[in-house]
């Protein structure tokens, strides 16, 4: 299946049928307080929702990220909520970030490989593209093909998972690895702001009861993230 993006903001758009342009899916991020776990303060985080909008008005939501500045910190697909971003990336085993790629696995038996050019999701057993992200580009004799100028063609995503529910997840997984992408590369637009964390750093280094704010890139994120390259956001 071949969609497209309503906006540049792929966390706040509609997901298009390419050829029909019959909406698909809707993607909003909303605001939302919540009390830290890691210090004694209420803390603005972000909530990702996806929601099937095929139903002629039934919408569905089928998946949701709670985000902790970038790092997502609630993953919930269809009925299953996931503890860690770990749990959706088949526990991190085997990832590999260098400088010019990340590879990430997930669960599913597939292996997201992201450069500051491209994003692909792919079968680990037949090398078969399951997923891939294309900016500013257009269909021409059913190949993807970048746009010679910013802004004339669309954000392009492939999603050819065996059912909705892998298509879901796929979804979930991709939104993350985008962030983790554009961050890593230094590409923009970044989405978040960066302190909107556990404990956000203050301006004027004041303490919440009786504790030091520390500065969101200085927390320590667990392993997950410092192999994904998160604590760089």
């Amino acid at each position: 299946m071949l969609l497209k993006f309503s906006t540049q903001d792929v966390l706040n758009s509609t997901l298009l049928h390419y050829r029909t342009a019959a909406p698909i899916y809707a993607v909003s991020t909303t605001k939302f307080f919540s009390r830290s776990a890691t210090c004694s303060a209420v803390v603005l985080r972000r909530r990702t929702t996806i929601i099937d909008i095929r139903g002629g008005g039934r919408e569905r939501q089928l998946a949701e990220i709670e985000w902790s500045g970038r790092i997502p910190s609630k993953i919930r697909i269809g009925d299953e909520v996931l503890k860690d971003v770990d749990e959706l990336l088949g526990g991190c085993k085997s990832i590999n970030v260098d400088p010019k790629i990340i590879s990430v696995p997930t669960r599913l038996n597939n292996s997201w490989k992201a450069t500051a050019g491209s994003l692909t999701l792919e079968d680990c057993n037949t090398g078969t593209l399951t997923s891939a992200f294309y900016q500013n580009s257009f269909l021409l004799n059913d190949r993807v093909i970048r746009a010679p100028f910013a802004g004339l063609g669309s954000d392009i995503l492939v999603l050819d998972g065996k059912d909705t529910a892998m298509n879901v997840e796929i979804l979930a997984s991709f939104f993350i690895m985008e962030i983790i992408r554009r961050n890593h590369f230094n590409l923009a637009p970044h989405t978040f702001d960066k302190y909107l964390g556990p404990c956000p750093q203050a301006e004027d280094d004041t303490e919440i009861a009786g504790k030091p704010r520390p500065n969101t890139l200085g927390v320590d994120l667990g392993e997950v993230a410092r192999r994904l390259g998160l604590k760089s956001l």
